[in-house]
């Protein structure tokens, strides 16, 4: 049981702090070799960053997942029906402004620039993914207890 990789996106327009967003995401990631920035301009032509923090490597990404906190995993957790898809992905949207202010919480309908995230669950024949889910979410929260969140 486990995760397969997590992702990790921001879209930052060119007027904020792309390198604060970018430090946001190497302590969410845990590595700051594993964020990537591009620059590239928006629909509407003005530039803009996408940061984008990535890992394959299953211990890293379920410590990632852990640095989300007792509260946002609790809440994952019971939001979990809506936020599974049918490959086995978890999707999260952090709320931007407050990740930054080291507040790691969900976004909602006010959010108006989020974190996108992905990461798919380790499920194996005859196991339940919303259960396997459910295990996962709370091993994280007991593990992001011991590190001090």
């Amino acid at each position: 049981m486990g995760l397969h990789h997590i992702t990790w996106r921001a879209t930052v327009s060119a007027v904020a702090n792309e390198a604060m967003t970018a430090e946001m995401m190497a302590w969410l990631i845990g590595d700051s070799d594993d964020v990537n920035m591009e620059r590239t301009s928006s629909y509407h032509g003005s530039p803009i960053h996408i940061v984008t923090a990535t890992t394959h490597r299953k211990s890293p990404a379920f410590q990632s997942l852990s640095r989300l906190g007792t509260a946002t995993l609790k809440q994952l957790a019971e939001e979990m029906e809506q936020r599974l898809d049918e490959n086995n992905t978890l999707h999260i949207r952090l709320d931007l402004d407050s990740c930054l202010n080291g507040d790691i919480r969900l976004a909602d309908e006010s959010s108006r620039a989020t974190v996108k995230g992905q990461t798919k669950i380790e499920v194996y024949p005859g196991q339940s993914l919303h259960e396997e889910c459910r295990i996962l979410l709370l091993k994280a929260a007991i593990s992001g207890t011991h590190d001090g969140n």
